[in-house]
Protein backbone atom coordinates (compact mmCIF):
# COMPACT_ATOMS: atom_id res chain seq x y z
CA UNK A 1 0.00 0.00 0.00
CA UNK A 2 2.49 2.45 0.81
CA UNK A 3 4.40 1.84 -2.49
CA UNK A 4 1.32 2.48 -4.51
CA UNK A 5 0.27 6.10 -2.18
CA UNK A 6 4.01 6.71 -3.40
CA UNK A 7 2.99 5.75 -6.85
CA UNK A 8 0.16 7.97 -6.67
CA UNK A 9 1.94 10.70 -5.52
CA UNK A 10 4.64 10.18 -8.12
CA UNK A 11 2.13 10.74 -10.86
CA UNK A 12 0.94 13.86 -9.36
CA UNK A 13 4.55 15.07 -9.66
CA UNK A 14 4.93 14.33 -13.34
CA UNK A 15 1.73 16.48 -13.42
CA UNK A 16 2.72 19.02 -11.64
CA UNK A 17 5.57 19.84 -14.17
CA UNK A 18 3.35 20.78 -16.73
CA UNK A 19 0.90 23.07 -14.32
CA UNK A 20 3.84 24.74 -13.35
CA UNK A 21 5.37 25.32 -16.85
CA UNK A 22 1.81 26.53 -18.07
CA UNK A 23 1.29 28.89 -14.72
CA UNK A 24 4.91 30.20 -15.38
CA UNK A 25 3.63 31.15 -19.15
CA UNK A 26 0.61 32.80 -18.10
CA UNK A 27 1.01 34.36 -14.67
CA UNK A 28 4.82 34.92 -14.40
CA UNK A 29 7.57 33.22 -12.53
CA UNK A 30 7.17 35.31 -9.16
CA UNK A 31 3.27 34.56 -8.87
CA UNK A 32 3.73 30.73 -9.80
CA UNK A 33 6.28 30.32 -7.63
CA UNK A 34 4.50 31.68 -4.95
CA UNK A 35 1.33 30.09 -5.64
CA UNK A 36 3.17 26.69 -5.75
CA UNK A 37 4.81 26.76 -2.93
CA UNK A 38 1.84 27.87 -0.50
CA UNK A 39 -0.51 25.26 -2.04
CA UNK A 40 2.41 22.88 -1.68
CA UNK A 41 2.54 23.67 2.02
CA UNK A 42 -1.00 23.53 2.24
CA UNK A 43 -1.30 20.29 0.84
CA UNK A 44 1.30 18.85 3.25
CA UNK A 45 0.08 20.01 6.00
CA UNK A 46 -3.21 17.83 5.05
CA UNK A 47 -1.62 14.89 3.80
CA UNK A 48 -0.02 14.87 7.51
CA UNK A 49 -3.05 15.40 9.28
CA UNK A 50 -4.77 12.80 7.09
CA UNK A 51 -6.52 9.50 9.20
CA UNK A 52 -7.84 7.51 6.47
CA UNK A 53 -6.63 5.71 3.50
CA UNK A 54 -9.12 8.07 1.02
CA UNK A 55 -7.52 10.98 2.49
CA UNK A 56 -3.97 9.62 2.08
CA UNK A 57 -4.55 8.69 -1.42
CA UNK A 58 -6.36 11.87 -2.15
CA UNK A 59 -3.55 14.35 -0.24
CA UNK A 60 -1.03 12.43 -1.50
CA UNK A 61 -1.86 12.39 -5.24
CA UNK A 62 -2.37 16.65 -4.43
CA UNK A 63 1.12 17.12 -3.08
CA UNK A 64 2.96 15.50 -5.47
CA UNK A 65 1.10 18.27 -8.15
CA UNK A 66 2.02 21.07 -6.28
CA UNK A 67 5.72 19.77 -5.63
CA UNK A 68 7.17 20.53 -8.67
CA UNK A 69 4.86 23.80 -9.56
CA UNK A 70 7.94 25.94 -8.29
CA UNK A 71 10.68 24.10 -10.88
CA UNK A 72 10.37 26.22 -14.17
CA UNK A 73 9.36 28.98 -12.32
CA UNK A 74 12.75 28.75 -10.79
CA UNK A 75 14.27 27.99 -13.84
CA UNK A 76 12.94 30.79 -15.69
CA UNK A 77 13.75 33.18 -13.16
CA UNK A 78 17.58 32.40 -13.47
CA UNK A 79 16.88 32.36 -17.44
CA UNK A 80 15.63 36.11 -17.06
CA UNK A 81 18.19 37.57 -14.38
CA UNK A 82 20.93 35.67 -15.82
CA UNK A 83 23.08 37.07 -19.26
CA UNK A 84 23.22 33.52 -21.15
CA UNK A 85 27.23 33.28 -20.30
CA UNK A 86 26.45 33.59 -16.27
CA UNK A 87 23.04 30.81 -16.77
CA UNK A 88 25.89 27.92 -16.17
CA UNK A 89 27.19 29.50 -12.95
CA UNK A 90 23.40 30.73 -11.53
CA UNK A 91 22.01 27.09 -12.48
CA UNK A 92 24.80 25.44 -11.17
CA UNK A 93 24.67 27.63 -7.51
CA UNK A 94 20.67 26.72 -7.57
CA UNK A 95 21.88 22.61 -7.58
CA UNK A 96 24.37 23.39 -5.02
CA UNK A 97 21.09 25.21 -2.60
CA UNK A 98 18.90 22.62 -3.50
CA UNK A 99 22.07 19.58 -2.77
CA UNK A 100 22.86 21.68 0.82
CA UNK A 101 19.08 21.56 1.84
CA UNK A 102 18.52 17.69 0.77
CA UNK A 103 22.17 17.17 2.60
CA UNK A 104 20.34 19.04 5.61
CA UNK A 105 17.16 17.08 5.43
CA UNK A 106 18.42 13.82 4.92
CA UNK A 107 19.62 14.09 8.53
CA UNK A 108 16.98 16.17 10.23
CA UNK A 109 14.10 13.96 8.88
CA UNK A 110 15.32 10.92 11.15
CA UNK A 111 15.40 12.97 13.73
CA UNK A 112 12.00 14.48 13.11
CA UNK A 113 10.01 11.34 12.38
CA UNK A 114 11.11 9.72 15.69
CA UNK A 115 9.50 12.65 17.41
CA UNK A 116 6.33 12.26 15.48
CA UNK A 117 5.27 12.16 11.72
CA UNK A 118 2.42 14.99 12.27
CA UNK A 119 5.47 17.39 13.42
CA UNK A 120 8.00 16.80 10.69
CA UNK A 121 5.05 17.27 7.78
CA UNK A 122 3.96 20.48 9.94
CA UNK A 123 7.97 21.63 9.69
CA UNK A 124 8.01 20.55 5.87
CA UNK A 125 4.40 22.76 5.19
CA UNK A 126 5.89 25.99 7.97
CA UNK A 127 8.92 25.67 5.24
CA UNK A 128 7.28 25.74 1.89
CA UNK A 129 5.42 28.70 2.90
CA UNK A 130 7.87 30.43 4.32
CA UNK A 131 9.89 29.68 1.23
CA UNK A 132 7.33 31.22 -0.91
CA UNK A 133 7.32 33.96 0.31
CA UNK A 134 10.41 34.62 0.73
CA UNK A 135 10.64 34.78 -3.27
CA UNK A 136 7.70 36.52 -3.06
CA UNK A 137 9.47 39.69 -1.22
CA UNK A 138 12.61 39.43 -2.92
CA UNK A 139 11.50 39.06 -6.50
CA UNK A 140 9.74 42.66 -6.63
CA UNK A 141 12.28 44.60 -7.93
CA UNK A 142 12.41 41.37 -10.70
CA UNK A 143 8.39 41.62 -11.38
CA UNK A 144 8.49 45.32 -12.25
CA UNK A 145 11.10 44.82 -15.28
CA UNK A 146 10.11 41.43 -16.25
CA UNK A 147 9.75 41.57 -20.10
CA UNK A 148 5.83 41.10 -21.58
CA UNK A 149 4.60 37.52 -22.22
CA UNK A 150 2.88 36.51 -25.11
CA UNK A 151 -0.86 36.41 -24.60
CA UNK A 152 -1.52 32.59 -25.35
CA UNK A 153 1.29 30.00 -24.96
CA UNK A 154 0.14 26.44 -25.23
CA UNK A 155 1.75 22.73 -24.77
CA UNK A 156 0.98 22.13 -28.52
CA UNK A 157 3.45 24.63 -29.81
CA UNK A 158 6.24 23.49 -27.85
CA UNK A 159 5.65 20.09 -28.91
CA UNK A 160 6.10 21.20 -32.40
CA UNK A 161 9.55 22.73 -31.90
CA UNK A 162 11.31 19.37 -33.25
CA UNK A 163 14.76 20.40 -31.85
CA UNK A 164 13.92 21.12 -28.46
CA UNK A 165 11.91 17.98 -27.88
CA UNK A 166 14.39 15.86 -29.29
CA UNK A 167 16.79 17.59 -27.07
CA UNK A 168 14.24 17.12 -23.95
CA UNK A 169 13.92 13.82 -25.18
CA UNK A 170 17.94 12.69 -25.22
CA UNK A 171 17.87 12.92 -21.58
CA UNK A 172 15.94 9.71 -20.92
CA UNK A 173 18.85 7.25 -21.85
CA UNK A 174 20.91 9.86 -19.13
CA UNK A 175 17.70 9.70 -16.66
CA UNK A 176 17.94 6.33 -16.60
CA UNK A 177 21.35 6.00 -15.64
CA UNK A 178 21.51 8.60 -13.15
CA UNK A 179 18.09 7.00 -11.42
CA UNK A 180 20.77 3.69 -10.78
CA UNK A 181 21.96 5.81 -7.91
CA UNK A 182 18.97 5.39 -5.93
CA UNK A 183 17.70 2.06 -7.16
CA UNK A 184 20.23 -0.19 -7.82
CA UNK A 185 23.27 0.95 -6.14
CA UNK A 186 22.59 0.14 -3.07
CA UNK A 187 21.00 -3.55 -3.89
CA UNK A 188 24.63 -4.05 -6.01
CA UNK A 189 26.24 -2.96 -2.90
CA UNK A 190 24.56 -5.28 -0.75
CA UNK A 191 25.20 -8.30 -3.64
CA UNK A 192 28.74 -7.59 -2.74
CA UNK A 193 28.82 -8.44 1.32
CA UNK A 194 28.88 -4.54 2.48
CA UNK A 195 26.70 -3.65 5.04
CA UNK A 196 23.28 -2.15 4.95
CA UNK A 197 24.09 1.61 5.98
CA UNK A 198 27.03 1.42 3.76
CA UNK A 199 24.69 3.12 1.03
CA UNK A 200 24.35 5.92 3.23
CA UNK A 201 28.27 6.64 4.06
CA UNK A 202 28.94 6.39 0.13
CA UNK A 203 26.08 8.62 -0.98
CA UNK A 204 27.00 11.16 1.45
CA UNK A 205 29.98 11.26 -0.96
CA UNK A 206 27.72 12.60 -3.78
CA UNK A 207 26.29 15.25 -1.40
CA UNK A 208 29.37 16.72 0.15
CA UNK A 209 31.19 16.58 -3.98
CA UNK A 210 28.24 18.72 -5.12
CA UNK A 211 28.57 21.00 -2.00
CA UNK A 212 32.69 21.70 -2.00
CA UNK A 213 32.66 21.74 -5.70
CA UNK A 214 29.77 23.24 -7.76
CA UNK A 215 30.54 26.25 -6.76
CA UNK A 216 34.27 26.58 -8.01
CA UNK A 217 33.85 24.86 -10.97
CA UNK A 218 30.47 26.71 -12.39
CA UNK A 219 32.36 29.70 -13.54
CA UNK A 220 34.92 27.83 -15.22
CA UNK A 221 32.18 25.93 -17.12
CA UNK A 222 30.52 29.45 -17.87
CA UNK A 223 33.99 29.82 -20.08
CA UNK A 224 33.09 27.16 -22.60
CA UNK A 225 30.25 25.84 -25.36
CA UNK A 226 27.84 24.44 -23.32
CA UNK A 227 27.14 21.52 -25.07
CA UNK A 228 30.63 20.42 -25.22
CA UNK A 229 30.75 20.30 -21.00
CA UNK A 230 27.25 18.52 -21.12
CA UNK A 231 29.10 15.41 -23.68
CA UNK A 232 31.54 15.61 -20.91
CA UNK A 233 29.69 15.51 -18.27
CA UNK A 234 27.73 12.61 -19.74
CA UNK A 235 30.88 10.31 -20.80
CA UNK A 236 32.52 10.89 -17.03
CA UNK A 237 28.74 10.23 -15.48
CA UNK A 238 28.91 6.72 -17.43
CA UNK A 239 33.10 5.98 -16.73
CA UNK A 240 31.79 6.67 -13.21
CA UNK A 241 28.55 4.49 -13.24
CA UNK A 242 30.62 2.29 -15.39
CA UNK A 243 33.78 1.65 -12.90
CA UNK A 244 31.29 -0.37 -10.11
CA UNK A 245 32.24 -3.48 -12.55
CA UNK A 246 35.35 -3.23 -10.63
CA UNK A 247 33.86 -2.22 -7.00
CA UNK A 248 33.79 -4.82 -4.34
CA UNK A 249 34.63 -2.03 -1.27
CA UNK A 250 33.00 0.35 0.28
CA UNK A 251 36.29 2.75 -0.83
CA UNK A 252 36.07 1.57 -4.57
CA UNK A 253 32.37 2.37 -4.38
CA UNK A 254 32.91 5.75 -2.95
CA UNK A 255 35.57 6.71 -5.70
CA UNK A 256 33.25 5.34 -8.56
CA UNK A 257 30.26 7.74 -7.07
CA UNK A 258 32.92 10.42 -6.62
CA UNK A 259 33.40 10.33 -10.46
CA UNK A 260 30.66 10.61 -11.56
CA UNK A 261 29.29 13.08 -9.66
CA UNK A 262 31.61 15.29 -11.09
CA UNK A 263 29.97 14.34 -14.55
CA UNK A 264 27.22 15.10 -12.45
CA UNK A 265 28.32 18.51 -11.58
CA UNK A 266 28.90 19.52 -15.47
CA UNK A 267 25.48 18.09 -16.59
CA UNK A 268 23.90 20.18 -13.98
CA UNK A 269 25.54 23.18 -14.47
CA UNK A 270 24.47 23.68 -18.47
CA UNK A 271 21.63 21.51 -19.14
CA UNK A 272 18.99 23.72 -18.06
CA UNK A 273 21.39 26.82 -19.55
CA UNK A 274 20.17 24.78 -23.22
CA UNK A 275 16.71 24.71 -22.35
CA UNK A 276 16.98 28.54 -21.58
CA UNK A 277 18.75 29.44 -25.10
CA UNK A 278 16.25 26.56 -27.25
CA UNK A 279 12.90 28.62 -25.50
CA UNK A 280 11.40 31.80 -26.49
CA UNK A 281 10.40 34.14 -24.28
CA UNK A 282 6.77 33.84 -23.26
CA UNK A 283 6.40 30.10 -23.81
CA UNK A 284 9.88 29.08 -21.80
CA UNK A 285 7.88 27.66 -18.61
CA UNK A 286 6.57 25.41 -20.94
CA UNK A 287 9.42 24.08 -22.36
CA UNK A 288 11.27 23.80 -18.49
CA UNK A 289 8.19 21.82 -17.82
CA UNK A 290 8.29 19.29 -20.54
CA UNK A 291 11.72 18.91 -19.40
CA UNK A 292 10.90 18.47 -15.83
CA UNK A 293 7.92 15.48 -17.17
CA UNK A 294 10.84 13.52 -19.03
CA UNK A 295 13.15 13.74 -16.45
CA UNK A 296 10.80 12.63 -13.76
CA UNK A 297 9.66 9.88 -16.35
CA UNK A 298 13.27 8.12 -16.05
CA UNK A 299 13.00 7.41 -12.48
CA UNK A 300 10.16 5.64 -13.32
CA UNK A 301 11.88 3.18 -15.78
CA UNK A 302 15.23 3.14 -13.75
CA UNK A 303 14.21 0.78 -11.13
CA UNK A 304 12.19 -1.57 -13.79
CA UNK A 305 15.13 -1.55 -16.15
CA UNK A 306 18.29 -1.34 -13.68
CA UNK A 307 16.70 -4.11 -11.50
CA UNK A 308 16.21 -6.35 -14.43
CA UNK A 309 19.97 -6.03 -15.40
CA UNK A 310 21.07 -6.40 -12.14
CA UNK A 311 18.93 -9.71 -11.70
CA UNK A 312 21.02 -11.02 -14.69
CA UNK A 313 24.34 -9.66 -12.93
CA UNK A 314 25.94 -6.64 -11.71
CA UNK A 315 28.49 -5.88 -14.72
CA UNK A 316 25.48 -6.05 -17.14
CA UNK A 317 23.71 -3.07 -15.15
CA UNK A 318 27.01 -1.50 -15.16
CA UNK A 319 28.15 -1.72 -18.52
CA UNK A 320 24.67 -1.11 -19.91
CA UNK A 321 24.87 2.38 -17.86
CA UNK A 322 28.45 2.65 -19.69
CA UNK A 323 26.71 2.46 -23.12
CA UNK A 324 23.92 4.69 -22.44
CA UNK A 325 25.68 7.56 -21.38
CA UNK A 326 27.61 7.08 -24.07
CA UNK A 327 24.56 6.94 -26.48
CA UNK A 328 23.23 10.33 -24.60
CA UNK A 329 26.53 11.90 -25.28
CA UNK A 330 26.09 10.66 -29.14
CA UNK A 331 23.20 12.32 -29.65
CA UNK A 332 24.10 15.47 -27.78
CA UNK A 333 26.76 15.91 -30.21
CA UNK A 334 24.54 15.89 -33.03
CA UNK A 335 22.09 18.42 -31.72
CA UNK A 336 25.32 20.23 -30.48
CA UNK A 337 25.44 22.25 -34.16
CA UNK A 338 21.35 23.66 -34.59
CA UNK A 339 21.39 23.81 -30.47
CA UNK A 340 24.34 26.65 -31.01
CA UNK A 341 22.10 28.18 -33.80
CA UNK A 342 19.06 28.51 -32.20
CA UNK A 343 21.22 30.15 -29.35
CA UNK A 344 22.70 32.73 -31.59
CA UNK A 345 19.25 33.44 -32.74
CA UNK A 346 17.39 34.18 -29.47
CA UNK A 347 20.12 35.92 -27.20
Amino acid sequence: MAGLILTIQGSGGIVSHLIGGFLTDHLGPRATFFGGMITNGLTLFLLGSSRNLTAVVVFSFLTGAASQIYKPASAVFVKETASPSDRPRAYGLLYWAVNLGYAVSMSAGGVLANLGYHLLFLINSVASILCGVLVWVMSRRFNAHQPRRVKSPNLRTALKDRLALHYILSWLPFGIVFGQATTTLPMAMERSGLAVNSYGIVITANALVIIAVQPLLGPIFARYDHSRILILGMVVLGIGFGSNVFATSLVSYTGSVVIWTLGEIAVTSVNQSIIASLSPRGIDGTYFGLYGVVWSGTFALAPLLGSRLLSIGPNYLWVACLLLCLGAAAGQRVLAPAIRSRAAALN
